[in-house]
């Protein structure tokens, strides 16, 4: 598609210009952690082959960490490191809400119409000499409406038509979308489509057949019916040692390994502990009586990617220094055995900038099974 004819410079602080002429499109969910980021991800990726300049703002940022002494929210920092996005980080995320955020808000004789101005200014920028833009949500549809600026508000502020993105299935998901629609539809914001993630691959004929009947009920399109990928779902060593507050005892070099089950070790058994390739075991039997746990990870050595010591024990150093040598890391962790395995089943798994092998896998998903060419037909400016 041919570039649009170039804009303005970006506006000065206390100017509300609006861009009107960039192509763009607003990425929802019917719940947090659908999978808009997985979408955005591979969208970005497939829009590369066919526009020279993307851009990408998420406008409302809940998960927030420091980049230069600004609160940053992780996703658009995700997309930075990935793409090298050509727009400045804070204007890729223009509104960070932190714990007080909305207290202070709603305690104050504060308007949304600040956040509102703020938030077009940074869309100028975003979308400054840009080709496309991708806009993120957060959370659900209603995520924001305490302050104003739920996810259906900001897509009409920003006049941006939206896809929908929600799990697998049919029933639940269809009467999340039409709740999430309902909203849409109450702010006059356009929706022009649906993904369904997370499929299990024998569902997708299902899914497409009857879901697909219920949206045309609806108005609205089938655009996509992504199957579920375990390696989306599977974290690191690392990220558990972050996530569960635990700490690295040996091996941390080997932090990266794919955690895709969890199993508990007792007692010696003269049988490998580990069932499977990635297989995180969990010492349930005291740091002291583990002497026999590297003999026992030895029969099926590829299959450990990680041990946990629970309870606050360390076992001794040669253990240690035997399981990493093997590429295996291991964790020390203060919660009980049955805790720590559930903190761990538990976690919200994100996908990372380090995580090259997901990134990969979100790229060629999303090019295979989102119809992109059809969504951009919707999202044509006029």
């Amino acid at each position: 598609m041919p570039r649009p004819k170039s804009h303005p410079p970006p506006p000065e602080r206390g100017h509300a210009l609006l861009n009107k002429q960039t192509p763009r499109v607003f990425i929802a969910a019917t719940r947090q952690d659908e999978g808009k980021t997985t979408v955005a991800l591979g969208l970005f990726h497939a829009l590369k082959a066919r526009f020279r300049e993307i851009g990408y703002i998420k406008p409302v940022g809940q998960r927030c960490i420091d980049v230069n002494g600004m609160r940053i929210d992780e996703d658009s920092v995700l997309m930075e490191r990935t793409y090298g996005v050509r727009v400045p980080i804070e204007d890729m995320s223009p509104l960070a809400i932190g714990k007080q955020f909305t207290r202070k808000f709603l305690a104050s004789d504060a308007t949304e119409g600040p956040l509102v101005e703020r938030l077009r200014r940074a869309f100028d920028r975003a979308a400054w000499e840009k080709d496309f833009v991708i806009i993120e949500g957060s959370g659900h549809a209603g995520v924001g409406s305490v302050f104003g600026l739920s996810n259906a508000r900001v897509a009409k502020i920003l006049d941006s038509p939206a896809i929908i993105v929600t799990r697998g299935g049919i029933g639940d998901p269809i009467d999340d979308v039409s709740l999430s629609l309902a909203l849409f539809e109450k702010h006059k914001a356009r929706v022009i489509g649906v993904v369904f993630n997370k499929v299990l691959p024998d569902k997708i004929g299902t899914v497409r057949e009857f879901a697909g009947r219920a949206l045309v009920r609806m108005g609205i399109d089938l655009l996509g019916i992504i199957p579920a990928e375990p390696l989306l779902a599977q974290p690191n060593a690392a990220q558990i040692v972050r996530d569960i507050g635990a700490t690295f005892l040996a091996g941390q070099e080997h932090g990266r390994r794919r955690i895709a089950d969890i199993q508990f070790w007792t007692a010696p058994h003269g049988t490998s502990p580990a069932r499977i390739p990635g297989t995180l075991i969990v010492c349930a039997a005291a740091a002291s009586s583990a002497s026999s746990l590297r003999a026992d990870i030895a029969k099926s050595p590829d299959h450990a990617a990680c041990v946990v010591f629970c309870d606050g024990e360390t076992p001794r150093p040669d253990l240690l220094s035997g399981l990493a040598g093997m590429g295996i890391p291991c964790i020390g962790a203060p919660a009980s055995p049955y805790d720590t395995a559930e903190a761990i089943r538990k976690m919200t798994i994100k996908t990372e900038p380090d995580d090259q092998d997901k990134i990969h896998v979100i790229q060629e998903i999303v090019e295979k099974y989102v119809d992109i060419d059809r969504m951009l037909k919707h999202c044509r400016r006029g």
